[in-house]
């Protein structure tokens, strides 16, 4: 059988053939195990080209499906822009600056923290830009309410109301600023001291501006730099699917077209093997009914069994004199031997039986020569069995 193991090669039918041939086996079984196991390699083929292409085949069906929302949702970008690219370069300034901001607010509101027993000067400067921060934030939120109408009235009503109460607290803290500066310039005895208490009016309105309007350009600028952001973001997306969703469906229809045609050509070659095993085994199947093979001499099996004997006898020769028992390995030695080779001269396996052709030369004048046989006709007539017999 020449499918019981997955090593199958060309070799090894041509032993196969040769030894059925010398036999006057049938072929049929044969050529129907190469036919069976061609057609599972076929099928395994099949099963392969189906994983692949099938991954293939749904994401083509997905491009094909997303196609004309992508090309619609770029045409509507370009409309909305008139056909120009966002720029991102104003969106990134206002985010420094904001960023700016809030630092700068940082470093005025920091003394001022000493009413909160907040002495430190490093920690001053972090609660204050953390004050900045949240202010800003909720500044940003109650401006949003009134350009978007996608908020609730409840969510409304508190954003505007957060953002009333972080500027109340920011004029507070202005005027607390203001108060402070006037009161250590006092201290030090700072003409800027007289200055501050002639014109108190000017002076708070001075550190009310400073300290709301930081967090405002900030606000300002987030909300702002957000929209761009956003609007940039979207523009460059839309327009990346809109060139890669063609370019990839492209792409994969020639691939599926690809797997395609690997499959045709693997099944192909598959079909070319399956004829190049058939030929081989019955070109040998052929050779072997015609030359057959020649059974080794008996006197081979006698040589290598006396021979393996003898060379178990010198081994233990030494030995000898501790146990004279120990004679009856050798001859154990030339009996399994003669045993082994003798089967090996009967049954000879097919490789081996492959070894043994029975070429036979002749004279053209003498014998006339034997009639060409072609392994693509079988009308081959039943040879007799071969049979081994000892000499």
């Amino acid at each position: 059988m020449i499918v019981k193991d997955q090593k199958v090669t060309v070799r090894s039918l041509e032993h196969e053939g040769f030894y059925q041939g010398a036999h006057g086996t049938s072929t049929k079984h044969v050529l129907d195990e190469i036919r069976a196991l061609f057609a599972r390699r076929r099928a395994e083929t099949e099963k392969a080209s189906v994983e692949r292409t099938k991954p293939i085949e749904a994401h083509i069906e997905h491009l094909t499906q997303i196609a004309p929302q992508v090309e619609r949702r770029w045409r509507e970008m370009q409309e909305r822009h008139e056909g120009r690219e966002p720029s991102i370069a104003g969106p990134i300034f206002y985010v420094i600056a904001g960023a700016g901001a809030m630092l700068a607010e940082a470093y005025m509101l920091a003394p001022s923290l000493d009413l909160l027993n907040v002495t430190d000067p490093l920690e001053q400067r972090i609660v204050a830009f953390v004050i900045g921060i949240v202010s800003a934030v909720l500044l940003h939120f109650a401006w949003e309410t009134f350009q978007e109408h996608r908020f609730s009235r409840a969510k409304i009503l508190i954003s505007r109301m957060a953002g009333a109460g972080a500027l109340v607290a920011l004029i507070v803290l202005g005027i607390l600023r203001g108060n402070q500066n006037a009161f250590a310039a006092t201290i030090t005895e700072n003409p800027l001291g007289q200055f501050l208490h002639e014109f108190p009016l000017l002076a708070t309105a001075f550190f009310v501006f400073l300290t709301v309007g930081f967090p405002l350009a900030a606000a300002f600028g987030l909300t702002f730099s957000l929209r761009d952001i956003h609007d940039w973001r979207e523009y460059r997306e839309a327009k990346a699917r809109a060139e890669s969703v063609p370019s990839h469906l492209i792409q994969s229809k020639k691939q599926l077209e690809a797997e395609k045609e690997k499959l045709i050509h693997d099944l192909k070659a598959t079909e070319e093997e399956e004829k190049q095993w058939q030929h081989t085994y019955l070109t040998h199947y052929d050779r072997g009914q015609t030359i057959g093979a020649k059974q080794s001499p008996k006197w081979v099996v006698w040589a290598k069994a006396l021979s393996l004997a003898g060379l178990a006898l010198g081994i233990i020769g030494c030995f000898v004199a501790w146990s004279p028992f120990l004679l009856v390995l050798p001859f154990a030695t030339l009996a399994a031997a003669y045993g082994y080779f003798r089967r090996q001269r009967i049954h000879p396996s097919a490789e081996e039986y492959f070894d043994l052709q029975n070429v036979r030369f002749s004279s053209v004048d003498e014998e006339p020569q034997p009639a060409l046989f072609n392994s693509n006709t079988r009308a081959l007539r039943e040879p007799e069995p071969v049979l081994n017999q000892e000499n």
